[in-house]
């Protein structure tokens, strides 16, 4: 939608969603689908991250297989068309944004969420590891507006972030 004399409204950026978060989605929904090796994915860690695209890329996949590995049900993604993020794909973009924004409560409530109790720091390893990655390269990414806005760090604030 256009306004006049304004920019185009980006319905992904008022609910949070900068390009991070996108490339971040993109990007699972591809290497979901058996397709990681495409070109324009590449291009787009490139154009990202510049000569270490294929590192971060390569950590990307890592923490992709640390959540398969580790995971305590299987994990609903969108189509790599498709605007519109699920829960568990929020989840997980949480989880990374929580890692770089040093929010232990809502990290731990994540991977609470996301893995089981025995496998947890394998996840954690990785989120970390991915968390870092991105950072370095200055892809950061938002915390959900609950969390950022509240400004609280207890436990009982970050279950009730997750609902």
């Amino acid at each position: 939608m256009l306004l006049a004399n304004k920019e185009t409204f980006d319905i992904e950026a008022a609910l949070g969603f900068g390009s991070s978060e996108r490339l971040l989605t993109w990007a699972w929904r591809l290497i979901a689908q058996g397709r990681g090796d495409c070109p324009v994915l590449e291009r787009e860690f490139a154009e990202a991250c510049g000569e270490d695209a294929r590192e971060v890329l390569a950590t990307f996949v890592g923490f992709l297989q640390a959540l398969v590995h580790t995971g305590r049900r299987w994990l609903v993604i969108g189509s790599p068309g498709s605007s519109e993020r699920t829960a568990d794909e929020r989840r997980m973009l949480t989880l990374i944004a929580a890692a770089q924004a040093d929010e232990p409560p809502l990290f731990e409530a994540h991977l609470d969420w996301l893995a089981r109790a025995e496998a947890r720091h394998v996840l954690a390893i990785g989120a970390r590891a991915l968390a870092t990655a991105l950072s370095v390269h200055g892809l950061c990414l938002a915390l959900p507006a609950s969390a950022a806005a509240s400004g609280r760090n207890d436990a009982a604030s970050t279950v009730a972030r997750l609902t």
